[in-house]
């Protein structure tokens, strides 16, 4: 997906930060799936609190 997003100077440092976190988590997930891991056990019972 692609989009504009208008972020305030002052909030850059900690949405980048979020935004990085998020991505190594995923990415994380990812390879776990391709190592076979069950997804119930790659997604957790936490899954929908990653963002917050």
């Amino acid at each position: 997906a692609s989009g504009v997003v208008f972020i305030a100077a002052a909030d850059i440092e900690r949405v980048l930060d979020a935004a990085e976190m998020i991505a190594g988590r995923e990415a994380a997930m990812a390879k776990a799936l391709l190592a076979g891991k069950a997804i119930s056990e790659v997604m957790g019972a936490d899954y929908e609190h990653m963002l917050h």
